[in-house]
């Protein structure tokens, strides 16, 4: 008989999501915490390829997102007319790239230094600045735009 011992936390957290019972494998990691899933909890956090989320329809678009919209549209927007799609994870699977995992203020920080909008920010400090980038970016000439997509040699 296998007996596992789970955390309040843990059955807080079943209970609420609506797990009426322990899943079938429960492992501890080196520290001693409960790890659920089948795999022991190996690819947690990490989505299977077919859950990735789904980009917005917009960011294909060939005019700008408007000001309201989503910071993440907008980078997303920046980085299909910068580089030809995005760096979500649905954005490289579709690109056959490996999907790396940017975090939105890398992926600011990567556009930043590939036009060199504004050198002395960095990625976080780039958020309050998204719709002048996304100005700038729409306001390049059309051959600077196709010159950026084209793989680096």
């Amino acid at each position: 008989m296998r007996v596992t011992l789970l955390s309040l936390t843990t059955v807080s957290a079943l209970i609420c999501c609506g797990v009426e019972s322990a899943p079938a494998q429960t492992s501890m990691d080196r520290y001693g915490i409960p790890q659920i899933g089948t795999d022991g909890g190996a690819n947690q956090g990490r989505p299977d390829k077919e859950k990735y989320p789904v980009d917005d329809p917009m960011v294909n678009s060939a005019t700008p997102p408007p000001t309201g919209t989503k910071l993440i549209t907008k980078v997303g927007w920046c980085e299909v007319q910068v580089f030809g799609h995005t760096f979500t994870d649905a954005g490289l699977t579709a690109a056959s790239l490996p999907a790396t995992h940017m975090h939105l203020s890398d992926r600011l920080q990567q556009l930043n230094q590939k036009l060199k909008f504004s050198p002395t920010k960095k990625g976080l400090g780039l958020m309050d600045n998204i719709d002048e980038l996304v100005t700038f970016i729409s306001k390049r000439p059309p051959s600077e735009a196709a010159a950026s997509k084209k793989p680096a040699e």
